[in-house]
């Protein structure tokens, strides 16, 4: 599961946005599922991320303000996963407290976290003695944004009706854009080096973002542009490619969802 920062579901070429270039998202949707109405637990940080890697609302895990702890007696995603016989591995960044209630065989994998002898190199081209669940959280569309790497022409860009439409909010759109740009590109090389290591069509592929990008009206607000996610996922053979899903989810429903499909049993 690759597991970005600060982007709505709005802010992707294949959720119909025209303005932004997310051509590699956007193929990874054409041979997956898109998933239109899929709803973080939280518009901060921690409490979206503690929500997915345990199954459980905020409220429930003791996580609820952001930069918070879950209780000591919460278990998460390395616990399950790991019992069914799964290597679970954590790339970049945490935001999880305390570490201990979260067991990930852990990789800050550097800068680049995709080039060779990395951390995610060396996991996929491993012999297959454990199947793996990877959480990739290196890529992000977080503020600040402080260069228009991509060339987005500020006067071109189409500014959502909550926004005010002046320069500067143009220049800053443009930057947003860049920098969506530039995570969709990282998405794009950790996907060739899954199929690089000939693990493409035996692999199950999430791509979602933790909650809205810091605009008004989306992180730290319950609007949709703050809690209504993109959630893609493929999987060759049991996910049948250009697919749509309007089924309500919850990012309490990942985790269970990762238990069944290794084989376990919701409870």
């Amino acid at each position: 599961m690759i597991f970005s920062d600060d982007t709505s579901r709005r802010d992707f070429g294949c959720y119909g946005n025209g303005g932004v270039r997310t051509p590699n998202i956007d193929r990874l949707a054409s041979e997956g599922m898109r998933f239109n109405n899929v709803f973080t637990t939280s518009p901060t940080c921690v409490p979206s991320r503690v929500s997915l890697y345990t199954g459980l609302y905020p409220i429930r895990n003791g996580a609820h303000p952001n930069w918070s702890s879950v209780k000591p007696d919460i278990k998460s995603l390395p616990h399950y996963m790991t019992a069914l016989g799964y290597r679970v591995v954590l790339l970049g960044k945490k935001h999880i407290t305390p570490w201990e209630n979260f067991p990930f065989e852990y990789y800050e994998d550097g800068d680049e976290p995709l080039g060779p002898g990395s951390a995610l190199q060396g996991i996929l081209a491993e012999p297959w003695e454990r199947p793996f669940c990877v959480i990739m959280c290196k890529f992000s569309a977080h503020v600040p944004w402080p260069h228009n790497d991509y060339g987005y022409e500020p006067q071109a860009e189409d500014i959502p009706p909550h926004l005010i439409d002046t320069p500067d909010t143009r220049a800053m759109r443009a930057r947003y854009y860049s920098k969506i740009t530039e995570m969709d590109a990282a998405v794009g090389r950790c996907l060739a080096l899954l199929k690089a290591e000939g693990l493409e069509e035996n692999t199950l592929v999430i791509y979602t973002t933790d909650h809205g990008s810091d605009w008004p009206d989306e992180k730290w607000s319950l609007h949709d542009g703050g809690i209504n996610q993109p959630f893609i996922a493929r999987w060759p053979g049991k996910i049948e490619p250009g697919s749509v899903s309007e089924a309500l989810v919850s990012f309490v429903d990942v985790l269970p969802t990762f238990i069944e499909t290794a084989g376990g049993r919701r409870r």
